[in-house]
């Protein structure tokens, strides 16, 4: 997974999803990617995908 910004390659920094990571009934949703470039306008800025896609969306799921 690329920043839309620089290019650099993202860290993959968590994931999210619902219920209760751990629990049998934990459904996973999306993954979350922060920019660990520093000379990126987008430094440590959150990214993440829905559906366990590779669409990227700005911010942080909510």
């Amino acid at each position: 997974m690329e920043c839309p910004y620089c290019e650099e390659e993202l860290l993959d920094h968590d994931y999210y999803g619902l219920g209760i990571p751990g629990r049998n009934d934990f459904q996973k949703v999306g993954d979350i990617f922060k920019c660990e470039n520093e000379e990126c306008a987008a430094y440590q800025q959150t990214f993440y995908t829905r559906g366990n896609s590779d669409e990227l969306h700005e911010g942080y799921p909510c």
